[in-house]
């Protein structure tokens, strides 16, 4: 109460400028930080440790107080709270220690606490990796100190989107190749993991996805990336659920929950919600992808959505047969197997539908090289012919046309064509457009 006191005495900015006030406001500061430290001392003998929830409680309050006061007073532009610092300092307020020291630009100072103390350099540290303003303080502190590489890692486990940072800040201008090609192997690696293990922000997972594709084609001498299955296939579920967001009924977090029905939004529905599972991704993608094939195909980039399409539909169609294994035992009505193959179906009919002037040219048209090219060219066959190096024979029994057209009946007037399309020889198809 008496610190409050102090504080409604001191003249406001407007009373600066008088020299009987400022000077009797200087006494008031003093008396204030002669009481903070009274009552952080009572606080000490009575609580008997410096770190205790307690004695942190009664600090924070008592720190805060005087830097107000002496903020009050301090020229403007100066960020320097050197009272405040001081008993921060004194009772070993680590945070504010590091932050006060960080504001003023008093890094020697700062310096010296982390050599002096270890506690206090781990501590200020971890500090700086939380607050992204002090992040750049911490590849400055490792480098001046000369962290062990090990205790760095430790460090930095919590915080993977800056790992990639700490191995370029270890190159040097000597350094040679080899020691280069490691270091974005190393990079690579702990990109690849993140993407697999990051199961709380879909925004840091399509992060590390394309930190690792960068990384692989710098590391590659000839510009060909080295394949990962499993980093393909997260890549891919990436750029689907920015997909779904783009062509979604509405362009923001609501989308999701609108197509699926549901109140709350679903996981993967926001920027930076929860990554999808690849059969709720099939779900909001079966919503969209009719229009953003038309759209994609108005931009000539459609092979690459084809492709991460097709690749989905693998992904589902294999975690449905690793399940169920047989396939063809019926499939318990509202179960989420079943909700699964419906979203399998609807999405080949949406792709289908897409193209259906192009299947309409096919139905009228005399066998020969013009009518393959126009069936080439539609996104139902180009997903069928798609493959990877781990999928050498793959063949999607979801898009059977007969059973399509039975669930479809939009398909029905197609059904000549699409048999075509099955009947034809699986041939490849050129790289997918960017």
């Amino acid at each position: 109460h008496l610190e409050r006191v102090n504080l409604e005495v001191i003249p406001a900015a407007q009373g600066r400028g008088h020299r009987l006030l400022n000077a009797q406001a200087l006494r008031l500061l003093e008396s204030m930080q002669e009481l903070s430290r009274a009552i952080l001392s009572a606080g000490y003998a009575s609580f008997h440790c410096l770190q205790g929830p307690e004695m942190q409680q009664l600090r924070s309050v008592a720190l805060h107080n005087l830097a107000e006061a002496e903020a009050a007073l301090t020229a403007p532009g100066s960020t320097a709270l050197e009272r405040t610092l001081l008993l921060a300092e004194e009772f070993e307020d680590l945070d504010a220690t590091v932050e006060l020291l960080a504001a003023s630009g008093q890094l020697l100072r700062l310096d010296r606490h982390m050599e002096e103390s270890a506690d206090f350099r781990i501590h200020a540290l971890q500090l700086f990796l939380r607050n992204r303003n002090l992040q750049p303080l911490f590849f400055r502190a490792i480098a001046l100190l000369g962290m062990p590489a090990e205790q760095v890692d430790a460090l930095l486990a919590p915080h993977p989107e800056l790992h990639w940072t700490v191995e370029v800040h270890r190159l040097k201008e000597s350094s040679d190749e080899a020691e280069w090609q490691e270091a974005l192997h190393r990079i690579d690696r702990r990109a690849a993991v993140a993407v697999q293990t990051e199961k709380n922000s879909a925004a840091k997972r399509d992060a590390f996805a394309a930190l690792s594709a960068i990384v692989r084609t710098a590391a590659s001498h000839d510009g060909v990336e080295e394949e990962d299955a499993a980093a393909d296939e997260l890549r891919s579920l990436c750029r689907l659920q920015r997909i779904c967001l783009r062509f979604g009924p509405e362009a923001d977090s609501s989308s999701a929950s609108h197509i699926s029905g549901q109140k709350r939004p679903r996981p993967g529905s926001a920027p930076d919600g929860v990554p999808a599972q690849p059969e709720d991704l099939l779900v909001d993608l079966s919503a969209v992808a009719r229009s953003a094939l038309t759209a994609l195909r108005a931009e000539r980039s459609e092979g690459s959505f084809l492709a991460d399409t097709a690749r989905l539909v693998r992904i589902v169609e294999h975690r449905l047969g690793q399940r169920r294994g047989d396939l063809a035992r019926p499939l318990p009505p509202g179960s989420e197997d079943a909700r699964a193959v419906q979203a399998l179906q609807k999405v080949w009919a949406e792709i289908i539908l897409a193209d259906e002037t192009m299947w309409q040219q096919v139905n009228v048209s005399t066998a020969g090289p013009h009518r393959d090219r126009i069936l080439e060219s539609t996104g139902f066959c180009r997903m069928l012919r798609w493959r990877d190096s781990s999928t050498p024979a793959w063949t999607p029994w979801s898009s059977d046309h007969v059973m399509l057209c039975q669930h479809f009946a939009a398909l029905e007037p197609l059904k000549p064509a699409l048999r075509l399309a099955e009947a034809a020889k699986p041939g490849a198809l050129g790289p997918a457009a960017p």
